[in-house]
């Protein structure tokens, strides 16, 4: 180590395994609480472990095993950590994915993933109703966790009750295991934002997410208590779990972020840390000052991105402002100090990691000179390997010995790396990746659209809104609410455009590329708009 949460070698598998972790904590610290879910239970080291212990008896059970993919597609509640424990306590793959999946984006994340088995929420049964449509795909075993009518499929996968499950074997110690699970085995696949194609699907090792979080919070030790509102399909929810479990600390787990109740939420809970991403912090900002802001028990945000927002939030309530630069597929090697002022620095590189500037070549470019963003790390294991499924993108972004990130660049001369743009299409909403190409795929399926663009706009609330440019497929002018709740009926909710606009002919160039900068330049004046229109869509799962 060469500062806290910065290795210089692969550390021991009772380090940063889960597995080994858990059942290290449990055995010295079995009575203390590591998750409160803040509606008056608890659970302890303990408590965890044999829940998960059980879970990784069942789903053997079942025969799963190490290397197997499960798919896990829970929102935030207990099952959803015992589940994550119990699978990856067999060397089994975890694949969480949003409970705001649908139609295509579900069947993609189903094939990729190669699932036999998936664990989901009850009130999510109803989308796997109609599984002839997955053939091959179609899992074997399905795990429900809640109260769910009954479920039947001619494709013929067993249906069993998560309670069922856990209760056919009380025992507290995981199952034996041929050989031990190791640093550089994957733990996780985690889905990221399509941008020329449909959703990538992140290897993740152990010590991949082990690098990621205890650098990224490096300031939190035992004492602290995260608050954790984003969903283990997301690195920022998953990570900061098995970064608060590795460090003996404590979690307060909710199923979603409230702007109305947080602050309350926090207090209760006794939540020294929590991440504010996107526009949370421009929400929290608008609400009047509260008691329970008054008398928080927070002391340190980490902010993704930094923004005003955010900074003038942490400055009202006393609280110490952190970031970084980070994907799923690398180990937040820009980091910045406490309290950053700059709203487009991500800091500087960390120790065990290199980072570079370059052309389209890969040729590093002069000081000052914007470029992409390139990074590689020192220690092995400590980013991706690559994309499930998909070698000719794992090649393509790690081409020359470098991870590329797709993301614009300068180098100051103080040595700060500042942010200028993304490289690709990429969307970001109110902390959610969006896929154009999903969007546009989905808006394609309509048969009165003939293509389709989306493109992300800025939003008063700080990232951006979806706006989605469409040519008709006749020439007649296409009814926007028609369009919309088709898109509400097949897109997860965050993706769902707030913009529309009808067009005779896309921009493009001559080789009939659309030209994105072109509808970029453009924005959303004169739009249809479907918060204008009262059309809301909301939460789904």
């Amino acid at each position: 180590m060469n500062g806290p949460g910065f290795e210089t070698a692969i550390p021991e598998r009772e380090s940063c395994v889960g597995r080994y972790v858990l059942e290290r904590q449990a055995a010295e610290m079995p009575q203390q609480v590591f998750a409160d879910f803040l509606d008056g239970n608890h659970w302890t080291y303990a408590d965890l472990h044999n829940q998960a212990a059980r879970l990784a008896h069942g789903l053997a059970g079942l025969g799963v095993k190490r290397g197997d993919s499960v798919l896990l597609w829970l929102s935030n509640r207990p099952e959803a950590l015992s589940a994550w424990f119990g699978i990856t306590a067999l060397g089994a793959v975890a694949v969480p994915v949003s409970v705001a999946y649908r139609g295509n984006s579900l069947l993609h994340a189903i094939k990729v993933a190669g699932a036999r088995t998936i664990i989901l929420d009850a009130n999510l049964l109803d989308r796997l109703s109609d599984l002839e449509n997955l053939g091959s795909i179609a899992p074997d075993h399905i795990v429900v966790v809640g109260s769910a009518p009954d479920f039947t499929s001619t494709q013929g996968p067993t249906v069993t009750r998560y309670e069922e499950l856990v209760s056919r074997n009380r025992a507290n110690t995981f199952p034996r295991l041929s050989e031990p699970i190791e640093p550089w085995d994957t733990q996780c696949v985690l889905f990221t934002s399509g941008t020329t194609g449909p959703s990538k699907a992140v290897l993740s090792s152990y010590l991949h997410q082990y690098v990621t979080m205890q650098t990224s919070l490096r300031y939190l030790d035992h004492n602290d208590r995260a608050f954790v509102s984003t969903p283990l399909s997301h690195v920022s929810g998953a990570g900061v779990i098995t970064a608060m479990l590795s460090k003996g600390a404590s979690i307060a787990f909710v199923e979603r972020f409230s702007t109305s109740r947080f602050w309350q939420q926090v207090r209760t809970g006794g939540c020294t840390f929590t991440q504010i991403i996107g526009s949370m912090g421009s929400f929290l900002e608008r609400q009047p000052v509260c008691e329970d802001e008054r008398c928080t028990p927070l002391r340190a945000v980490h902010l993704a991105p930094v923004n005003q927002a955010g900074l003038r939030l942490c400055e009202r309530a006393g609280l110490t402002a952190y970031s970084s630069f980070n994907m799923t597929e690398i180990s937040s090697p820009l980091l910045t100090g406490p309290n950053p002022r700059s709203l487009l620095s991500c800091g500087r590189p960390r120790p065990g990691v290199e980072v570079r500037i370059v052309d389209e070549f890969d040729r590093e470019v002069p000081e000052g000179t914007v470029g992409e963003l390139v990074v590689r790390s020192n220690l092995p294991w400590s980013m991706s390997t690559g994309y499930l499924g998909q070698p000719d993108a794992t090649l393509l972004a790690w081409r020359n010995g470098w991870f590329h990130t797709g993301d614009r660049f300068r180098r100051i001369e103080e040595g700060d790396y500042i942010f200028v743009d993304r490289s690709c299409d990429r969307i970001r909403r109110r902390g959610e990746n969006v896929s154009s190409y999903e969007v546009e795929m989905a808006a394609g399926a309509h048969p009165m659209v003939k293509e389709a663009a989306a493109i992300g706009v800025p939003s008063p609330d700080g990232e951006e809104d979806v706006l989605l440019a469409f040519v008709s497929s006749t020439e007649a002018f296409c009814d926007p609410v028609v369009l919309i709740q088709h898109l509400i009926d097949s897109l997860p909710y965050f993706m769902v455009p707030r913009y529309l606009r009808q067009l005779g002919e896309l921009p493009k160039t001559q080789t009939q590329r659309v030209q994105k900068h072109v509808l970029r330049q453009q924005g959303a004046k004169g739009a249809w708009d479907r918060d204008a229109a009262g059309i809301a869509v909301r939460r789904q799962g």
